[in-house]
């Protein structure tokens, strides 16, 4: 049956090792505005889609809704040639694949690409990354 997908993909590696860095201090992090138009977009794993699952399609609704009402969903992105990898955020991708999206707020590991870039803030500083990922400096 199509719902028993697990919804966490596979593990992305260089995602892991990207934000283990930025936690650390030694990868930049950027506040970015990206419009969807002159972007490219990629899944780390191409082969996962449980946004093509009853519960999945019911997931992407939601972050629609919750995006029409003013509370969209700021994903974790990394460059990768002329592209941004999707670690893991795959909800919110079928979300701008199919919802029409024309810009979006994100976080990118790393250096962004200039094309499609509307607006760049930072590099962060680490208790601003810290905080994005709901955790507390160490005191």
């Amino acid at each position: 049956m199509a719902d028993d997908i697990t919804f966490a993909p596979p593990d992305d590696n260089l995602f892991q090792l990207l934000m283990e860095r930025a936690v650390k201090g030694s990868v930049p992090v950027y506040g970015v505005v990206l419009e969807s138009a002159k972007i490219r977009l990629r899944r780390a794993h191409p082969a996962h889609r449980p946004e093509l699952t009853r519960v999945g399609a019911e997931a992407v609704a939601a972050m629609a809704a919750a995006w029409q009402r003013g509370n969209p969903i700021q994903p974790w992105l990394y460059a990768k040639g002329d592209h941004y990898i999707v670690a893991d955020d795959y909800f919110w991708l079928a979300l701008i694949e199919k919802h029409g999206i024309d810009s979006f707020a994100a976080q990118v590991l790393g250096e962004p690409l200039q094309e499609g870039l509307i607006q760049k803030v930072g590099p962060l500083e680490k208790p601003q990354i810290l905080g994005l990922l709901g955790l507390s400096p160490k005191s």
